[in-house]
């Protein structure tokens, strides 16, 4: 909710926009991210898998791949033993 409004109804006329491209122009970022916990992970411990992200017309930072390297080196010391 934003300022008691629904996300879904703020953004309802850009998904149904037949515009492509930037369809608000005063919408100038996307903010993404997810976390993943769930008993059937590779990860023993349930840490999870952060990733966040920016998007800009100018810049794409995401901040997964320190963990994404952190997980594989686990898994090859694993497997390689």
């Amino acid at each position: 909710f934003i300022n008691n409004t629904p996300i879904v109804v703020l953004l309802l006329p850009i998904l149904a926009s037949d515009k492509t491209g930037r369809v608000d122009p005063a919408r100038d970022f996307v903010l993404a991210g997810k976390e993943r916990h769930c008993p059937g992970q590779e990860r023993p411990d349930m840490g999870g898998y952060p990733c966040r992200s920016i998007r800009t017309h100018e810049i794409d930072y995401a901040d997964a791949e320190a963990e994404y390297e952190a997980y594989r080196e686990e898994i090859d010391n694993r497997y390689r033993g």
